[in-house]
């Protein structure tokens, strides 16, 4: 019964991360085109499905570079990688709670993969680490929202369907974001 419990706890505990990861790629969608706020509430039920399967692969790979990265040069600085004060590339998030799904999900990576975080020697070359994790792990999530967002709107414009918009927006030929992501969401992965 105890496991029981426990389980159902893990599993609405991954909701709330993936819910939060998934508004993180939503406010980065929309940042690239508008239009994606028109499906926002569709888009986030896909997101939080499609990241399911996703997600924690896709931080595992980040991890796992910047661990490789780490053990070949130990030096690899934070605020050059990043951003540092003066530049406008920085790791950000719109709320705490999206702050800490990122974290929680890079310590579920490192949980089940201890042996990641062995070029650490002490809690600042953790703390870069993981700064560092979460940053490529934002990165490629923002990279593949931006890529969704230049393919729909270069479609729209190709083939004029932004002027059908207007009149009927209803139109079945007009590919939503949700399709797109549905469609190309496991690419992210390679």
């Amino acid at each position: 019964m105890g496991a029981k419990k426990s389980e159902k706890k893990e599993n609405a505990n991954d909701k709330v991360i993936l819910v939060q990861i998934a508004d993180h790629f939503l406010q980065s969608l929309i940042k690239e085109d508008v239009n994606a706020f028109a499906e926002s509430g569709l888009l986030s039920e896909v997101l939080v499905y499609k990241l399911s399967t996703v997600a924690y692969p896709l931080m595992q790979k980040s991890v796992t570079d910047i661990a490789e990265e780490l053990e070949q040069n130990n030096n690899v600085s934070v605020l050059k990688k990043v951003g540092g004060i003066t530049q406008a590339k920085r790791i950000t998030f719109r709320t705490t709670d999206q702050y800490n799904a990122f974290v929680a999900l890079f310590f579920r990576v490192l949980e089940n993969n201890p042996g990641l975080s062995k070029s650490c020697k002490n809690e600042e070359d953790f703390e870069r680490f993981m700064l560092l994790s979460i940053y490529e792990f934002k990165e490629r999530l923002d990279k593949f929202a931006e890529e969704i967002a230049k393919e729909k709107t270069k479609l729209e414009y190709e083939h004029r369907l932004y002027i059908k918009r207007r009149g009927n927006p209803a139109l079945s030929e007009i590919p939503t974001y949700a399709d797109f992501i549905d469609e190309r969401f496991e690419g992210i992965l390679s």
